[in-house]
């Protein structure tokens, strides 16, 4: 069984992009029975490029030991992604382990966030036969997209705020993967936080607030308008209960406002999200299945993006999860801010990930920019003023 790919869609697998869901486990057994799950659950792990197509094999998975010193689920995540990639050739997907923990390490064609929240939530359940080949957006969702405005791709959409990196960027850079900046937050030290829900309030405005001040501080002045990548799961939208063999179901839209200094926060937030959901009702989310590259330059700047996969809710065998994304550097000119939370009891930890390019952002800019990111949302609260926040950021930036 097989999928024949266009090559617009081979052309994805350039950037090596890896999605890793690593899970801590309650004993060497429950290990054990991870990988009898993700074995019988997850299609990635039996599929393999062939030339221009996609097929199932049945032969076995690629499994690998993680060595000892690799303590956390971090560092598991990291050696999985960094030595146990196979080639597409063999595999889209392979697993690490050790006596307390697994890493699925899958191509994110075949999984995104959304599917590790399902698999997390499934866990120890795994379907009664193995999809051979995933659900495609592009087939679930094909009146949809059939239907659905033109949209620009997002190295020409105008929408989106750019700004620039003022440093000088080396020409030779060691690590052929983007970088990251990482954060960790109880919910509760969100300044807007929700004590009866325990977890952030207006998350998706915080982040795209965050954004906007950072970018302000890094260009020292304010947007006149401010508009983001932001990635939806569109399973959300199916006409069907999705499952096992619905493995990447994304897509993104962006948010817009126009912004004046003396608007409240609030307000801003309140514009971004009424356009976001005026754009879902009308379908743009759809838009750039359908949508061609330009042979035009791409529009100068680095624009902005956020991706939310949600909350991991466990229970045991699992007592702790990690959620990462390591993809080759091929000077994107973007940053993406990625988030998940890992929920279990009264415990709801937050961790933020700043994603950039060394080849277009340096390590101190990408630092200035996902701290003021950090302070935001530690500190800043919506019945304040544009203006007033971007004094507070902008000096906050410049102590770094």
């Amino acid at each position: 069984m097989f999928e024949q790919l266009t090559q617009q869609e081979i052309s994805f697998f350039k950037s090596k992009t890896m999605i890793q869901l690593a899970l801590e486990l309650s004993s060497k057994a429950e290990v054990r029975n991870a990988i009898e799950y993700f074995t019988k659950s997850v299609p990635g792990l039996h599929l393999r490029l062939k030339g221009t197509r996609v097929e199932h094999f049945t032969g076995p998975v690629k499994l690998y030991t993680i060595p000892d010193q690799y303590k956390t689920l971090q560092d598991a995540a990291f050696f999985t992604s960094t030595f146990c990639t196979p080639e597409y050739s063999e595999s889209f997907a392979s697993l690490g382990y050790n006596d307390s923990k697994i890493v699925l390490n899958i191509q994110h064609r075949y999984s995104d966030g959304g599917y590790f929240k399902f698999l997390v939530d499934n866990y120890g359940n795994p379907p009664s036969s193995l999809t051979k080949i995933p659900k495609s957006s592009n087939l679930v969702f094909k009146d949809e997209i059939s239907s659905s405005p033109t949209v620009p791709q997002l190295p020409y959409d105008e929408r989106l705020t750019r700004f620039f990196s003022h440093d000088k960027i080396p020409q030779k850079i060691e690590d052929e993967r983007d970088q990251f900046i990482t954060h960790f937050m109880a919910a509760k030290e969100f300044k807007n936080y929700d004590p009866v829900k325990n977890s952030p309030k207006s998350y998706s405005e915080s982040l795209w607030l965050a954004n906007y001040f950072a970018a302000s501080a890094q260009e020292n002045h304010l947007f006149p308008s401010f508009g983001i990548s932001t990635f939806v799961d569109l399973r959300q939208f199916m006409k069907t209960k999705y499952d096992f063999g619905n493995c990447a179901h994304i897509a993104s839209v962006t948010p817009y406002s126009i912004i004046n200094p003396n608007m409240k926060l609030s307000d801003v937030a309140r514009e971004m999200r009424n356009d976001l959901t005026r754009q879902l009702n009308e379908g743009y989310q759809f838009g750039h299945a359908k949508s061609t590259f330009s042979t035009k330059d791409p529009i100068p700047g680095i624009w902005l993006e956020i991706t939310n996969m949600g909350p991991l809710k466990i229970k045991p065998p699992i007592k702790d999860a990690w959620a990462s994304l390591t993809m080759k550097n091929l000077g994107r000119e973007l940053t993406s801010l990625m988030t998940f939370s890992v929920i279990d009891g009264d415990r709801n930890d937050v961790v933020t990930r700043f994603r950039y390019s060394p080849h277009v952002l340096s390590r101190k800019e990408a630092t200035r920019m996902a701290e003021s990111i950090n302070y935001f949302l530690r500190n800043v609260s919506f019945d304040r003023t544009v203006a007033s926040v971007y004094d507070e950021i902008k000096s906050i930036y410049k102590q770094l």
